[in-house]
């Protein structure tokens, strides 16, 4: 694991083939509500993103701007409507927005109020994938959103990643990317006919240890999970509901929607699911697994 300094939770000077983006994943522990919010940099541009699933629908926000001068305050990862502002590097962030979303299904428009906090619960741990590095902590995301009138109040579990570099879009065939939160972070990217992974998981005491040779397969809508060099026995993990379905372009091209479109390079799918321990224990958490369509 590379060392991190409190400036790498802030945003970075960019060339014009480099992107930044914050991310914060987020969930009920029953997954009934859920979602995510996110904004990826270019050097002259920001992409917003939010998805919130409530009540069994799927609403987004998803708007592309220029970035008007110079780099603004660096503590300040905002776009035009969506506020995302580091308080305290690696233990504290600000995220807010107050506009429109869109139903995915009926494209009907409604009303989000969202006003949370991340607070960190576990240590920021930094890896490198060629010319990209990414950092990925576990905490809490704590406050209300009001969708449509109606308030949702919850300390949200929630997985946070920034990244920044150089995103070589082109060479993975697919990934995975399986957090429980505390437990197991582990990517995993398929290139060519190599296996490529970073990530760490916690033992009983505490110890936080790198993956070695990571295994993970998928039997039908089960993906088991382990490292037996590393000494992490086998894990299984499984979707509570629906994913929210990405379509990624191109560095800096992402969308949410429901159907694929010239220039998709990946179909991404993003959303909770439930971890077992090899002890039994169950642990909510989050899944990712993309494959490339082209």
């Amino acid at each position: 694991m590379l060392s991190i300094l409190n400036q790498d939770d802030y945003r970075h000077i960019l060339s014009s083939d480099q992107h930044e983006a914050f991310y914060f994943q987020f969930s009920t522990p029953d997954s009934q509500a859920f979602g995510f919010v996110r904004t990826l940099f270019g050097q002259s541009t920001v992409l917003e993103l939010i998805a919130l699933h409530v009540d069994n629908q799927t609403w987004v926000y998803q708007r592309g701007s220029p970035l008007a001068g110079a780099l603004g305050p660096t503590y300040d990862a905002s776009g035009p409507a969506l506020t995302l502002q580091c308080l305290q590097p690696w233990i504290e962030w600000r995220c807010a927005y107050h506009g429109q979303v869109r139903n995915v299904v009926s494209d009907e428009i409604g009303s989000l109020q969202l006003n949370m906090r991340f607070r960190t619960e576990t240590p920021a741990s930094r890896y490198r994938f060629g010319p990209y590095q990414q950092v990925q902590q576990d905490g809490a995301l704590i406050g209300s959103l009001r969708l449509n009138g109606r308030e949702h109040r919850s300390e949200f579990l929630c997985m946070r990643d920034r990244s920044w570099g150089k995103r070589q879009m082109h060479i993975a065939q697919d990934w995975i990317t399986a957090c429980a939160p505390h437990h197991l972070y582990l990517a995993l990217i398929h290139i060519d006919a190599q296996q490529m992974h970073f990530g760490h998981f916690f033992l009983p005491q505490g110890q936080r240890e790198l993956f070695k040779v990571p295994q993970v397969r998928r039997d039908d809508s089960v993906w088991h999970i382990e490292d037996v060099e590393a000494g992490l026995g086998a894990w299984t993990a499984q979707r509570l509901v629906q994913p929210f379905s990405v379509f990624l372009g191109d560095a800096g091209q992402e969308t949410l929607r429901l159907e694929r479109r010239p220039g998709d390079l990946y179909y991404d799918e993003i959303g909770p699911a439930m971890y077992t321990a090899p002890d039994g224990r169950q642990v909510p958490g989050f899944l990712e697994e993309a494959r490339r369509l082209t």
